[in-house]
């Protein structure tokens, strides 16, 4: 097993690094030579003998597309062996074991809770261990299953060393590092040390006692939500309007808190969202108070 040195890295990035897995490559393009095999192109888009540049990675030539040891489809997917997908690692399609159940990547419900990845806690979020806040399959975040990433209009993600990115991508730009200064273009925010176009907050229970409740989060002016995933843990319904999202859930378990609950979806930090009403109760229904409810 391959182990990594986490000092000096965000908790963020030691967890990708320690839940990399299958035949692709293993680190980033320092670890993975410019111009070989399921590694970035040379800057002039081209790769050693033999090679051919797609999608910014250097792929094998004369190969059907999704095929297995060919170059993956534009969609970023690839062919069935056995009806089991092959996985698109590096932009190569490539037989990959999936991810065990628990851990980073994996299937989980409530009988597989998720284990932590180089110290982080990871959430089970559509029966998939997820970082918080870090949906699998989006730029910058851990790759989905069999390498699957979200394409985007006029990008062209692929799965590299466990993280969707963009091969050779400017800095500063979604899906690609922070410039040196910290910055990102587009109105983009700075993560983790990564360029991320939307941004997720997450709902989280600090009391033991809690079971249910009805919250009411309001955003600032630059704060709209689009969309809101509940946990595999709890039921949940939210009502999204203006500015202004309610959000009524109920545990399907005693939660071990911290507990996170629901992951937000906008285009503004957590610092734009307030927590303006919460009614909560315990399994007797029984008021709670404090809630202990917090966004992160």
């Amino acid at each position: 097993m391959r182990s990594y040195d986490c000092r000096g890295a965000s908790l963020l990035a030691c967890a990708l690094a320690a839940g990399c897995s299958g035949d692709g490559p293993k680190g980033r393009s320092d670890a993975c030579p410019v111009g070989s095999r399921g590694c970035f192109c040379l800057p002039s888009a081209t790769c050693d003998a033999g090679l051919g540049c797609a999608q910014g990675f250097c792929v094998p030539q004369n190969c059907a597309l999704g095929d297995e040891g060919c170059a993956c489809q534009l969609d970023g997917t690839c062919t069935l062996t056995n009806d089991v997908p092959l996985s698109c690692l590096g932009n190569i399609c490539q037989n990959a074991p999936p991810s065990a159940a628990g851990t980073l990547g994996g299937a989980c419900d409530v009988q597989t809770p998720c284990q932590t990845a180089a110290g982080q806690p990871t959430v089970c979020m559509d029966g998939v261990c997820e970082i918080p806040g870090c949906p699998s399959g989006a730029l910058g975040c851990p790759c989905g299953a069999y390498g699957a990433c979200v394409q985007k209009p006029g990008l062209l993600p692929r799965c590299f060393a466990g993280v969707c990115t963009v091969a050779n991508c400017q800095p500063g730009s979604v899906g690609c590092a922070c410039d040196p200064s910290g910055a990102c273009l587009g109105g983009a925010i700075c993560d983790s040390g990564l360029c991320r176009g939307d941004q997720r907050t997450l709902v989280v229970s600090t009391n033991p006692a809690v079971r249910a409740c009805d919250l009411t989060i309001k955003g600032s002016d630059t704060g709209v939500i689009d969309s809101v995933r509940f946990l595999a843990s709890v039921r949940g319904k939210a009502l999204l309007g203006d500015r202004l999202v309610t959000l009524a859930f109920a545990a399907y378990t005693q939660l071990a808190p911290p507990a996170a609950i629901a992951t937000l979806s906008s285009r503004a930090p957590a610092r734009a969202w307030t927590l303006v009403a919460a009614t909560c109760v315990d399994t007797e229904g029984n008021p709670v108070a404090p809630h202990g409810i917090l966004l992160q």
